[in-house]
């Protein structure tokens, strides 16, 4: 069809009448408007395409952007039908919430899609006289908030922070809190006399040479029977001190109870 257009123009091009200044703007005007339809034809395969698969925001956001691009140079007044949506796991719907909207969603306006459903965002006096499910209603509140005219609950699209989630039993789905650090060990000092856990005292360069020198390197030191210390390197920190990192380990723990200890450090000899 493009081929097609494009020999008519060549030949209009070419005709004696283009001389004129009238056709010639005519032409133009019309080459406008066919590449804008031509966006238009574009936006909606993609939007097809995309039905199946969820997400249909941004297709749908692309419609609208054609449509008003084919409007305005074709002088007729845009629909303005596209809206914002909002693209929502089902992930936040829970077992009462999703047999609501398998039978219909009594109260609400909801398209059943391959993969979730399709629901208006209505206004919340509209379903005052109805029993809707709480997760529907914080799912409606949620869209209204970030200005959405309609909600797309898709087991494929992401999930919101500000909004409950459930398993597939419908029950809310805790975040795992994050795991806890062993309490510290107290800090001992090491038999070896050349050897002290508290930093400076003395210098740690000194005593450092000092354990390489007897129980090699990397250091792994036994000090009471309870506890050992190993030695895992020297860096320099963001603020440009440096520092020795030892990796304490309390033998009589379960399971071997590890810490690990940061102690300030001269540079290197360059």
């Amino acid at each position: 069809m493009n081929k097609h257009f494009d020999t008519v123009f060549a030949l209009a091009e070419t005709s004696p009448g283009f001389d004129d200044a009238a056709n010639r703007s005519e032409i133009i005007q019309a080459k406008r408007e066919l590449a804008a339809y031509a966006g238009l034809q574009a936006a909606a395969e993609a939007l097809i395409g995309a039905w199946g698969k969820g997400n249909l925001s941004q297709p749908m956001q692309a419609i609208q952007k054609a449509v008003d691009a084919f409007s305005a140079l074709s002088s007729l007044p845009a629909p303005g039908h596209v809206r914002k949506f909002l693209d929502l796991s089902t992930a936040h719907l829970d077992a009462e919430g999703r047999d609501h909207l398998e039978q219909g969603g009594e109260g609400m306006v909801v398209y059943p899609t391959a993969y979730g459903w399709f629901v208006y965002v209505s206004e919340p006096d509209a379903l005052a006289s109805y029993t809707v499910p709480q997760c529907l209603l914080d799912i409606l509140d949620r869209a209204r908030q970030l200005g959405c005219d309609y909600v797309l609950l898709d087991c494929d699209a992401e999930e919101d922070s500000e909004l409950p989630t459930f398993d597939e039993a419908g029950a809310v789905e805790v975040p795992e809190a994050p795991p806890q650090q062993p309490e510290p060990v107290a800090e001992v000092v090491a038999d070896a006399s050349n050897f002290c856990a508290e930093p400076g005292t003395p210098p740690w360069d000194e005593a450092w040479a000092a354990l390489v020198a007897e129980f090699g390197d990397p250091v792994c030191l036994s000090t009471d029977g309870c506890h050992s210390w190993q030695y895992l390197g020297t860096t320099q920190k963001p603020d440009g001190t440096w520092k020795h990192i030892f990796r304490h380990r309390s033998l009589s723990a379960a399971g071997g109870q590890r810490t690990y200890r940061e102690y300030p450090a001269t540079p290197p000899a360059r």
